[in-house]
């Protein structure tokens, strides 16, 4: 065992290596023990990187991410040490430029996509289907290895990059020599023996995102590729329950959902400067919202350090069309139920009571935050050769924060949070108007309030104490990956509303379980930079969530449990059921036993709309 408890919920990985801090797990040992091998390793990874304090930290969410794990937390000197795009949230894996994707026009040059846009060649329940890919993606200087089978097929691809073996995707780090993998040849599956696997030079990569089954053909081979709000109602069952069906395909309506989605609103490129500098302060003045919806955002749904100029074109076109919708895979739109409160107290002060109804939120920056984490990791990579900066694994390439590359990809970043909490305030307005046309009274009847709206993929600038300097705290940026802020009551930080209390932390279950608001303590402010998990966490990769059971056959067993859910895609049904995500109640459990958080309630899903 490479870990070992120091306390109830609280395990350590010791220093080894080039490790400047330990590592720290927060979990049951039930957790601790389901954390993937691949995910511990990242965890270790994180401790290497300059100006670390205190600990890598994961929390019980974790699994394995791009560079840091999700549910990875770390706290790193802002004059000495980096920023890391991987420690916000970020995934790719890519293939070489010469490699022939199959089109509707026969093969083609994965690289020649760049200008044009052809349907390509995808799988399904073993049908091929052609399908416009959601979008292009190109990176310089990436690892390659060349992948060769007995009968002579072979592709050169990074090593992250998913393939389809005989039992499931897989990276191809994780395939062995002799094990066979499935070609697409003359319309027909074979099953062909891997026979070689060598590293190659680097080289300028490329990838697509294909909607639903998130996989292409390349050379014969089949090969694949945000926060959280919470508003309140004065509703009981009694007012939805018999409404339910309307309510969820009202919803489902009024805000668009699925990958590539557009949102009812089409920005101009002004707009979408305002929005990036603004945040859901722009939303909020052009009609989407009430001014008193900023009182309860973290920073009241603005950063101030953006800086849209350090935004590409790309980026920004992606952004465009996107603002106002949902996005796809985890993000979802709940019509929940408060089924149980814990802290009477702190749940009065925050408007909840059992039996009341609720909605949650969970969506992002869409494909302009994607594209400029895209945009920034060339950047970093060129960085660290600049400034000498050694890390075990490239996909935590840095740059130093005070540098011009990390202040240039912290203003873009910045613009990436802004448009999300623009975009979620948006969803807002929409669920108002989509619950009041099917309810039959006004949002302000119902009082849907919301109750907190905090982002968990996040470099933040902070000040915490530190140990060996006495009284005085220091300048923090804290990485959160898939990691929610949990600030207690005392930090200038916190909305003046829950200056008694600390704010509400949100942490969205899967569709079928329950979701929780839990607020964070003292203990959790000096261990973790008050921070917590931000959901359930994945415990089964989408492909092989997929391949378990069909959508129509999860949204079938949810309606028998009472729940109703309607989705852009069956697909992303398949890839978000219960059964691929943590038990939500022992993460909730494992923050307690640690000390790092307290429950507040926990509400289970009535109705679900998903991406």
């Amino acid at each position: 065992m490479e870990y070992k408890k120091i306390a109830e919920g609280i395990w350590e990985i010791p220093k080894e290596g080039g490790m400047l801090v330990p590592a720290r797990i927060y979990g049951t040992e039930k957790i601790v023990k389901a954390i993937e091998s691949d995910a511990i390793t990242q965890i270790k990874n994180v401790a290497y990187l300059p100006g670390i304090q205190k600990y890598s930290i994961a929390q019980p969410d974790a699994h394995k991410g791009y560079g840091f794990c999700i549910g990875g937390v770390a706290g790193i000197d802002y004059e000495t040490g980096v920023v890391s795009p991987g420690g916000v949230g970020y995934d790719i894996n890519c293939i070489k430029g010469k490699t022939k994707i199959l089109s509707e026009d026969g093969f083609k040059k994965i690289k020649k996509f760049e200008k044009q846009n052809y349907r390509i060649t995808t799988i399904n329940n073993k049908k091929a289907l052609l399908v416009f890919p959601s979008f292009f993606m190109k990176f310089k200087n990436k690892k390659l290895f060349k992948v060769t089978t007995e009968l002579g097929n072979s592709i050169c691809a990074t090593r992250e990059h998913p393939f389809l073996t005989l039992n499931r995707m897989k990276e191809i780090e994780k395939i062995k020599i002799g094990e066979k993998v499935i070609i697409f040849e003359d319309n027909k599956f074979i099953a062909d023996k891997i026979e070689s696997i060598k590293p190659k030079n680097q080289e300028t990569v490329f990838d697509f995102n294909i909607q639903e089954t998130h996989n292409f053909i390349a050379n014969n081979f089949v090969v694949s590729n945000c926060g959280v709000r919470l508003i309140k109602t004065n509703l009981e069952l009694k007012d939805v329950k018999p409404k339910m069906n309307e309510l969820v395909n009202r919803l489902f309506e009024e805000v668009p959902s699925g990958l590539g989605s557009k949102g009812q609103f089409k920005a101009n490129r002004n707009q979408l400067n305002e929005v990036m500098q603004e945040g859901a302060e722009w939303a909020v003045r052009e009609g989407f919202g009430w001014k008193k919806d900023l009182q309860a955002m973290e920073e009241e749904g603005c950063i101030e350090l953006a800086d849209s100029s350090k935004v590409s074109e790309k980026a920004i076109s992606r952004g465009l069309p996107q603002l106002g919708s949902l996005g796809s895979g985890n993000h979802f739109l709940e019509i929940q139920l408060v089924q149980e409160i814990f802290d009477e107290k702190t749940a009065e002060k925050f408007g909840l009571k059992k039996g009341q109804i609720v909605l949650m939120a969970h969506s992002g920056s869409r494909g302009l935050g994607h594209q400029i984490a895209s945009d920034y990791l060339d950047l970093m990579v060129s960085a660290m050769n600049k400034y000498n900066i050694k890390v075990p694994d490239r996909q935590l390439c840095c740059a130093p924060v005070t540098s011009k590359e990390g202040q240039d990809y912290l203003g873009a970043m910045y613009c990436a949070v802004n448009y999300a909490f623009a975009n979620r305030q948006m969803i807002m307005h929409w669920t108002r108007q989509g619950f009041s046309k099917i309810i039959g009274r006004s949002p302000e009847e119902m009082e849907m309030e919301l109750l907190y709206d905090v982002a968990h993929n996040i470099a933040k600038i902070e000040e915490h104490k530190i140990e060996g300097i006495e009284g005085k705290k220091k300048k923090l940026l804290v990485h959160r990956k898939g990691a929610t802020r949990a600030f207690p009551t005392g930090r200038k930080e916190n909305p003046k509303i829950y200056s008694e209390t600390g704010h509400p932390a949100i942490i969205p279950g899967s569709m079928g379980t329950a979701s929780w608001v839990v607020i964070g303590t003292q203990k959790g402010l000096e261990e973790t930079f008050g921070s917590v998990a931000h959901g359930a966490g994945r415990v089964m990769s989408r492909n092989a969530a997929i391949a378990k059971k069909k959508g129509s056959e999860i949204q079938k067993e949810l309606l028998q449990q009472g729940k109703i859910v309607k989705a852009a895609s069956l697909g992303t049904l398949a890839e978000e059921a219960p059964y691929a995500y943590k038990d939500v109640d022992e993460v909730v459990l494992s923050l307690e036993l640690s000390g790092i958080a307290e429950k507040v309630a926990r509400m289970t899903p009535l109705g679900v709309v998903k991406g």
